[in-house]
This record gives structure tokens, C-alpha cells and sequence, in this order.
């Protein structure tokens, strides 16, 4: 029952309490053999020392519920096994512990809360099993680690901001218990992206954040028809790879509302179809991309903006239907498409608003011919 401190002069020291704290030792113990009897390892708890192994009492009749903020933090540990009881794991628990390479989370797991940072830039581990029974991750928990998985728990219904940013994921099934993929939570903002399959279960998913795939090696994706939010940068290719995002699947019945500033920016896209409910498409959103002519669709009644740079260097695309409901079309929105761009207006109204340079010379007769009361910049 009693907790055993180890020190690397062989001395060994032990503790009966049930609450381990950074004042229940002295020194810095190297190795720790917890007791059955321990309930809580405290904040603080082993920050900055050298321990480098911690021995739970047998995972299956420990009393273990909670480990505190920082507990293991810039330590030595190597691997570490949780007990069943064990409930939460506080913010930066094993945070910095660069030597970490496994953790073991046993079948008939109890854990509700991994807490943001909680594993942030540690160690090389690979796979590891999130139980169902975890109802929260914190922000930045897997930050720039090693860590290697196939698909979330189906009890979680948020993937926080950061929460897998620069990880070594190549392939991620996003379960049907999640409405929300936080902003960054698989980019690859260090151009090392390998995640290259991504598969949407199901069909509550309403948000996908900013630069929430950003960088990645993603070539196919299909946006479930649930979502309503597609963040900025969230599918930009800029990774270092030469794969990047050449299929996109919006379905015809789709609830998508807004497409955000450079969201599907330098890929190698083919085409795209832009649903009927989608109210704006932001700056640079499908620039850089490899449409072919006549390859984008507007199918919308609801679309009211289309933004700077919008669909910028597509060079094949020759012809372009805007829908009635446009108001505005961004400076450039068509820059570097196809010199003989054929642009047609379903219906135009006299609010629509033609910014500057939104067409090259040699379209504008064309499009003044059509509406010849358009209200434009200085172009």
C-alpha cells in the first residue's frame, strides 16, 4: 500500500499517504512505485526533476482518479500505463517530457478529461487508444508529438483548436459524434504534413475551423453534407509534399453556408461546385488551383459575395456564371483565367457592385454589354 521513492544513489524512501504532492519527498527520486492507496498525484507534483520511471499499483485495483496540472512535466519518464480509476489528467500533466514513448491506456479505461497541453511537445510515442469514455480533450494536448492514430472516440463531440497540430497522423477518420473541428487541429503548420487519408463519419459535423487541415497531404476529401462552416485557410496546400488536395466532394444537397479566405488555396483542384445554400466565398478561396474550362459551378441562389482573388490563376477556366443573388465581386476575383473569359449574369440587379480590376481588358466590353448599369470601380 505505501509509495516508494527510489534515488539514483540506491536510497529508497517510502511514503503512506494518499495524495502525492511536490512536498511528499525530498531531492529528486529518479524512479516511483505508487502505492494502491493513491487517490491524487497533485500539481506540481514531479515538474522538473529526473524521474524517469513511475510504477502504478496494479491498473486494475488502483484507487488513482486524478493527476494534476504539470504533475509530470519536463521529466524524464519513459513510458507510463494508467490505471482504470484513473478520471482526469490535468493541463500540461506530461507536457515537455522529451523522452516519452509510451502510454498505455488499458480495455475498462474510467478517463473523462485529457487537459490542454496535457502531452504537448513530448517524446516519440506512436499509437495510442483514446477510450470512448473521453468526453473532453483540451486544447494543444498531442501538440508536435510523434503520436500516431486512425480515428477518435465516438464520445467526443469536439476536436479542440491545435489539438494535433504537427503530429505524424497519415490517417484520420473524423467519427459522426463530432460537430466541431477546431481551429489548426491537424494543420501542419511546420510544411511537414503527412496526414493523407481523411474520412468524415456520418453527418453532424456543422464547423470546420481555420487552417484546420492546413498543409497536409490530403488529396481526396468529401465535405459531409452537415456542414455549414468552412473556416479560412482550412484545406490550404503548402506543405512540402507534392500531394496535395485534387479532389473535392461538395454534395448537391449540401447545408454549407461560407467558404473562408484561402480555404481551398493552392491545390491542384480540378473543379468545383459551389451548392446552392453557400452566401460567400472568401479572398483567394479557390485560387491556385488546376480548373479546367468552364469547371466551376455556381450553383447558388443565396451566394451574395464572392471575394478578392477568389478564383484567381485557374488559367483554363473560360466561361463563368453569376447568380442573380451576387452583390459584390471582389478586386481580381478572376485574375490570371482565361483572356477570352466568357462571364454571364442570371438576371443582375442594379445592386451588384463590380470592384476594380475584377476583370481583365479584354472582358470588360463583354460584361458591360450584359449589364451595362453595373455600378463598378475605376477599372
Amino acid at each position: 500500500m505505501t509509495t516508494k521513492f527510489t534515488y539514483s544513489s540506491g536510497i529508497e524512501v517510502t511514503f503512506a499517504g494518499s495524495q502525492i504532492t511536490s512536498t511528499s519527498y525530498s531531492g529528486y527520486p529518479v524512479a516511483v512505485d505508487l502505492g494502491s492507496n493513491i487517490t491524487t498525484i497533485g500539481p506540481n507534483a514531479f515538474k522538473d526533476i529526473s524521474l524517469g520511471t513511475v510504477t502504478f499499483a496494479d491498473y486494475e485495483t488502483s484507487l488513482l482518479q486524478s493527476i494534476g496540472a504539470h504533475a509530470f512535466e519536463n521529466t524524464k519518464l519513459r513510458s507510463i500505463v494508467f490505471p482504470n480509476s484513473l478520471t482526469i489528467v490535468g493541463e500540461y500533466a506530461f507536457a515537455n517530457c522529451a523522452d516519452l514513448t509510451g502510454i498505455d491506456i488499458k480495455e475498462g479505461s474510467n478517463i473523462r478529461t485529457i487537459g490542454s497541453h496535457c502531452f504537448y511537445k513530448s517524446g516519440a510515442f506512436w499509437d495510442i487508444d483514446i477510450p470512448n469514455t473521453v468526453m473532453n480533450l483540451g486544447e494543444y494536448c498531442f501538440y508536435n508529438t510523434d503520436v500516431s492514430m486512425t480515428t477518435l472516440p465516438c464520445s467526443l463531440s469536439v476536436i479542440p483548436a491545435h489539438a494535433f497540430e504537427n503530429t505524424k497522423i497519415t490517417t484520420m477518420k473524423i467519427p459522426s459524434s463530432i460537430t466541431h473541428v477546431g481551429d489548426y487541429s491537424f494543420a501542419s503548420m511546420d510544411n511537414t504534413g503527412v496526414l493523407a487519408t481523411l474520412t468524415f463519419v456520418g453527418s453532424k459535423l456543422q464547423v470546420i475551423g481555420e487552417y484546420a487541415f492546413y498543409g497536409n497531404d490530403i488529396a481526396t476529401v468529401s465535405i459531409p453534407i452537415s456542414v455549414s462552416d468552412i473556416g479560412d485557410y482550412a484545406f490550404t496546400g503548402v506543405g512540402i509534399s507534392s500531394v496535395k488536395l485534387s479532389t473535392l466532394v461538395i454534395p448537391t444537397l449540401s447545408t454549407l453556408k461560407t467558404i473562408g479566405d484561402y480555404a481551398f488555396y493552392d491545390n491542384t483542384l480540378s473543379e468545383a461546385f459551389i451548392p446552392l445554400t453557400v452566401t460567400s466565398i472568401g479572398d483567394y478561396a479557390f485560387a491556385n488551383n488546376s480548373f479546367g474550362a468552364s469547371d466551376v459551378t455556381l450553383a447558388g441562389s443565396n451566394l451574395k459575395t464572392i471575394g478578392d482573388y477568389a478564383f484567381a490563376n485557374n488559367s483554363a477556366v473560360n466561361a463563368i456564371n453569376i447568380p442573380h443573388s451576387v452583390t459584390a465581386i471582389g478586386p481580381s476575383a478572376f485574375f490570371g483565367t482565361d483572356a477570352n473569359l466568357v462571364v454571364t449574369f442570371s438576371n443582375p440587379t442594379t445592386s451588384l457592385v463590380i470592384s476594380a480590376g475584377t476583370f481583365g481588358h479584354a472582358q470588360l466590353p463583354a460584361v458591360f454589354s450584359i449589364i451595362n448599369f453595373v455600378r463598378h470601380g475605376n477599372a
